[in-house]
């Protein structure tokens, strides 16, 4: 379970508990995508987390 930040100047990873895998995947700016991950690939949304956009994402 973990949390991927790839920014162009490079990429953050951390780590969280949980039976979720969070990817984040974009650019250096406000706009960022956060990918929820169960045992299927859910929708663009997570409770608490406000939803962002990025002009690129990724499966891992």
């Amino acid at each position: 379970m973990a949390v991927k930040a790839v920014f162009s100047d490079g990429s953050l990873t951390l780590t969280f508990h949980g039976i979720l895998r969070y990817i984040l995947l974009g650019k250096v700016c406000p706009t960022l995508a956060l990918m929820m991950w169960k045992r299927n690939w859910s929708r663009l949304r997570i409770k608490g987390i406000l939803m962002l956009e990025a002009e690129e994402v990724a499966y891992m």
